[in-house]
């Protein structure tokens, strides 16, 4: 089996997952829903800010870098990422209420991201799946070390085993950021020096022979990245929307979160079969060749996470309690709500990487935008009449979370004309033929 094969990308993919889901599972059980909301909020900010940087860094860098070359773009890139991170802590501290301390951890851990993320695509324009799995799992993984080490020094000092007044400075939520900051620039340490013995600052003379020019990244990295905009905020929108600021509505945003984490978890097999099915597209223009592996690759992530999804449904409510805390004992209802956009999510992530591949950043930002509009319509028509109850219940936001996933779904099949030759071969006997299985192994 190929080093870079889908399979393999998907269990690196799930290990890396699998850290970070326990992770999760710690902080939650030590914040509550409440603090768990809270924290999420400040990520979801950072997030939609990395988000609005990739408009401008570019969303396109993987096909960048393996069009022009990594030392051309790197400078540009990195200028770029300072400026924005930065006017978003300072805008963050004149209107958006909580410590300076905060925004100045979130501005280190958006500048290690920032550059992680150049790593990363920088692995990905060169078909190095393989490497680039590994070191994503490394980053979960010190992550973890770092939390479970501060869980040792607060329970010495608990038990008067040691003193260190400097760990009550911040808060848990503060600690559990800084760790992350801490992370992501010993990470970005290390990857500086692979990169180096990779070559990627040794460019070829016919690469260097050709030019991004600034108006040319500035429209391709737009229209690339608003796509992965939309689609960001069609699945983050009723976080956003609960976000409102009562105890109550930051506890749902707490739940709504760990479920959305799920559901990610869910997602990583259909997002590993586009992430190999994005850097064989670059390094293959045959269009036939191209439209057979979104066939497949769609195909086997529909029945394994139909799997998954079932799975979701026989696994008891009470487990989800035991495993994140008391606080959490709606997290399996809210999960079932979502198992239908969950589906086609991970089914239209192989054909959205394609069209990404093809430069058909148009296309992907309509198909995204239309699905998102009709998800507010359902959020304002149905959601907004029962904002008056005591409880507020995010019923009809995560229906209109399905109905725009599965418009997504149809419309990418659609733009990459692939909807009948998809459908032909959803047949359970194609699931359980060795055929396929040896055609994926192969791939």
């Amino acid at each position: 089996m190929s080093q870079d094969s889908p399979i393999k990308a998907y269990f690196w993919q799930l290990s890396k997952a699998v850290v970070s889901f326990i992770t999760v599972v710690l902080i939650s059980n030590t914040l509550g829903a409440y603090g768990r909301g809270q924290l999420s909020l400040y990520l979801l900010y950072l997030q939609v800010v990395l988000m609005i940087n990739e408009i401008f860094a570019g969303s396109a860098m993987s096909n960048w870098f393996s069009q022009y070359g990594f030392q051309q773009l790197i400078a540009r890139l990195s200028k770029i990422s300072l400026l924005i991170l930065s006017i978003a802590v300072v805008m963050a501290e004149y209107f958006i209420p909580a410590k300076t301390t905060i925004w100045i951890t979130l501005w280190l851990l958006g500048l290690g991201l920032t550059w992680q993320n150049m790593v990363i695509n920088y692995f990905q324009a060169h078909q190095f799946i393989g490497l680039r799995n590994r070191w994503q799992f490394s980053f979960e993984l010190m992550k973890f070390l770092f939390v479970i080490l501060f869980f040792l020094i607060n329970y010495l000092i608990f038990f008067d085993v040691i003193q260190f007044d400097f760990l009550f400075t911040f808060d848990i939520v503060q600690w559990f950021l800084i760790l992350s900051a801490v992370s992501a620039w010993i990470w970005g340490y290390q990857a500086f020096f692979k990169l180096r013995r990779l070559g990627a600052w040794n460019q070829s003379q016919e690469i260097q022979a050709e030019k991004l020019s600034l108006r040319e990244h500035s429209s391709q990295g737009f229209f690339a990245q608003m796509g992965h905009l939309v689609l960001f905020f069609i699945y983050k929108t009723p976080l956003l929307i609960l976000s409102h600021g009562t105890f109550k509505s930051l506890s749902e945003v707490g739940v709504l979160t760990n479920v959305l984490l799920i559901a990610d978890t869910v997602w990583i097999f259909g997002n590993s079969f586009g992430m190999v099915l994005h850097s064989k597209a670059l390094n293959n223009p045959n269009l036939q060749r191209q439209n057979k592996w979104a066939a497949l690759y769609s195909t086997i992530s529909f029945w394994v996470t139909l799997i998954l999804v079932f799975l979701i449904f026989v696994v008891p409510g009470d487990v989800y309690t035991w495993v994140f805390g008391r606080d959490f004992s709606t997290m399996k209802e809210r999960l079932v709500l979502i198992t239908p956009g969950i589906l086609a999510l991970a089914v239209s992530a192989p054909l959205g990487h394609l069209l990404h591949a093809r430069n058909r950043f148009l296309t992907l930002l309509a198909n995204h935008s239309i699905a998102w509009a009709t998800m507010l319509m359902v959020s304002v028509l149905f959601f907004y009449d029962q904002m008056e109850c005591v409880s507020v219940r995010p019923f009809w936001l995560l229906i209109g979370l399905d109905i725009a996933m599965i418009l997504v779904l149809f419309m990418n099949l659609y733009s990459l004309q692939l909807t009948k030759y998809f459908l032909d071969r959803l047949r359970v006997n194609s699931l359980i033929t060795l055929g396929l299985l040896k055609k994926v192994a192969r791939l």
